[in-house]
């Protein structure tokens, strides 16, 4: 508990230490929304504990060297997320739950006695952060009037791809019965009333242009006023809501306690490869399961909040947290040496639609993401839907521009969206692409310095045929001068 409250309320830990009760209750409450609040639940745990804890609230508290280094890369990594509010340490913003979310963003990169980060800290910052801006917790509420959170942007549209992959999620859901993918009780009811409103919500849905992106609270308004989409409007205040999230495992589960990875990989083979391409590609990566585990998380998990035009994102700081996701990233850099030296930044899911346009009787296929880069040093991408959800032969996977761009170039250059003749497109021209077909249970690891595309793909109807990669980032683009030659 005290490595949680160090985490996320690092100003406080003395103080809190001074009451495990109160830093008990603290870590259940941590997603407080203001100091008022916080201060307000705290006295009903332990009044003489609350009275210390505001005190200390008030105090100008110092922080150590090692939180000021993380602060100080923080801004300058992430320069966007300060654009509009200065901040130099957890609790200068004006409410907790931001302070909680940018703290989780500092801890999780490598500083003194933390090469590999603090993945499991930051974790559970995000899921309080995520359980009062998108769960049913009595603050929730409350925040939704009050706050407006740096990373909220996808709370406030929708598209009909969102309103195809929810229905759909909702009624996979709802056909799970028992064990850990069953929803609770509590919940079940929601969800219930999402899927009742099903024909109404499909018309709604067909009304938005295909890659269009409109605005929530006037969409649900006016379908309120739509006798035939009068359904769909009654269901606004359950839109992007944490209606279910797979239970994790116990923590004795074999899921946590064993190696994720299969002892028979050949990892001196696999890190030789990578060290001249700077590609490698791992087939069955992952135990049975373990990757059976994971894709359960995230059809059973509604915590697809990133919206774009062909498919829908699940994010490490919005509900994207199982803990077998954080084991199976140390266990990548306990395996691999070229892994080993960065720390986990990023994680997250992408969940595609089937064909070009969700919800249209179409044969074409989903283009996917377009030529880029990501912020990281080593990309690890890990698809884990059924070979036989796929149609066709070949492809569906990746296409890999096995190149490393000038060690002079700035991460807004590696960054910029790639188009007819600027720096990028002129760079990758010259480039032969290796392509790498998709299948269930393949990793495609590769230099985060090259660009990459997805390759078209077409899956079969239905929730659980949905093309799903898993993706991790390890490092940041930041790391390219440390090498000093920019060379795998």
């Amino acid at each position: 508990m005290a490595e949680l409250a160090f985490a996320c309320l690092d100003a406080g830990r003395p103080f809190l230490e001074q009451s495990p009760r109160l830093l008990a209750g603290l870590q259940r409450l941590m997603h407080g929304l203001s100091r008022t609040l916080l201060v307000t639940e705290a006295k009903k745990l332990d009044r003489k504990a609350a009275i210390k804890w505001k005190k200390a609230l008030k105090q100008d508290m110092p922080l150590t060297e090692e939180q000021q280094a993380a602060w100080k890369r923080l801004k300058a990594r992430h320069p966007d997320e300060f654009s509009k509010k200065e901040v130099d340490y957890p609790f200068q913003p004006p409410n907790l739950l931001e302070a909680l979310t940018l703290s989780s963003w500092a801890l999780r990169m490598a500083g003194p006695g933390r090469p590999m980060g603090a993945p499991g800290p930051a974790s559970q910052c995000f899921d309080a952060v995520y359980t009062v801006r998108n769960g049913f917790h009595p603050l929730a509420t409350e925040y939704k009037k009050l706050i407006t959170s740096p990373f909220s942007d996808g709370d406030a549209h929708i598209n009909n791809a969102k309103v195809f992959f929810d229905l759909e999620q909702i009624e996979y859901v709802l056909s799970q019965s028992t064990g850990r993918g069953a929803p609770s009780d509590a919940l079940r009811p929601h969800l219930e009333r999402w899927a009742s409103s099903k024909e109404s919500l499909r018309l709604l849905a067909k009304q938005l242009k295909p890659g269009s992106f409109e605005n929530v609270a006037t969409l649900f308004r006016k379908a309120a006023m739509n006798q035939k989409t009068k359904a769909a409007g009654a269901i606004a205040p359950l839109f992007n809501r944490a209606l279910h999230v797979r239970a994790p495992p116990l923590p004795d589960s074999s899921l946590l306690t064993e190696d994720p990875i299969p002892p028979s990989l050949d990892v001196r083979a696999i890190e030789k490869g990578y060290s001249t391409d700077g590609v490698a590609v791992i087939d069955d990566i992952l135990s049975p399961v373990v990757i059976e585990e994971l894709r359960a998380y995230c059809l059973e998990s509604t915590i697809w909040h990133d919206l774009k035009t062909t498919y829908m994102g699940a994010y490490w700081h919005r509900g994207f947290t199982s803990p077998v996701l954080l084991r199976v990233a140390r266990a990548l850099q306990d395996r691999f040496a070229f892994i080993r030296k960065w720390p986990l930044t990023m994680a997250w899911a992408y969940a595609y639609s089937n064909t070009d346009i969700e919800g249209r009787n179409r044969t074409r296929s989903n283009i996917g993401i377009p030529i880029h880069a990501d912020d990281a040093r080593v990309n690890v991408n890990i698809w884990i839907t059924p070979d036989e959800a796929k149609i066709g032969t070949g492809g569906g996977g990746l296409i890999i521009y096995p190149k490393t761009p000038p060690l002079s170039w700035t991460k807004s250059q590696l960054l910029q969206p790639v188009q007819k003749g600027n720096a990028v497109h002129q760079f990758i021209a010259g480039v032969s692409p290796r392509s790498v077909d998709y299948k269930y249970n393949r990793a495609a690891i590769f230099d985060s310095d090259f660009f990459h595309q997805t390759a078209p793909l077409k899956f079969k109807p239905g929730h659980a045929s949905r093309r799903i990669n898993l993706t991790l980032l390890f490092g940041e683009m930041d790391h390219r001068r440390e090498r000093g030659d920019g060379s795998v």
